[in-house]
């Protein structure tokens, strides 16, 4: 069965509401606040640009990573593109890599990310 929070093939916005400053117990026990979780597992299933929002303590919107900050702020277009760029040219790098095969395991070779 699949999440409801899966990455569907078109750009949608989910609004999750309610208590996220909540605190729970992961399973090899070490306490982790709601919203670092979320912003990791949403990260994990490819969401690029995750924004929070807080009206309580006039907090507003924010971010927990860089990604999100760049992505989120209309002034910085030009940096969007140049990171969209990047991520297509990774996406070709590593495609490539595994059409060579045995090339990328070759001593010597290596290839980032």
């Amino acid at each position: 069965m699949s999440s409801v929070l899966m990455k569907p093939k078109q750009n949608k916005i989910f609004l999750i509401y309610g208590n996220l400053d909540d605190m729970f117990m992961t399973r090899s026990l070490q306490k982790c606040n709601f919203r670092p979780f979320l912003n990791g597992y949403l990260k994990s299933l490819g969401y690029e640009q995750i924004v929070f929002y807080s009206g309580a303590k006039n907090v507003g919107k924010f971010v927990l990573d860089g990604e999100s900050a760049i992505l989120s702020i209309n002034k910085n277009k030009a940096y969007r593109q140049e990171l969209k760029d990047r991520k297509e040219s990774r996406a070709a790098m590593v495609s490539m890599s595994g059409a060579a095969g045995t090339a990328a395991s070759a001593p010597g070779a290596a290839i980032t990310a």
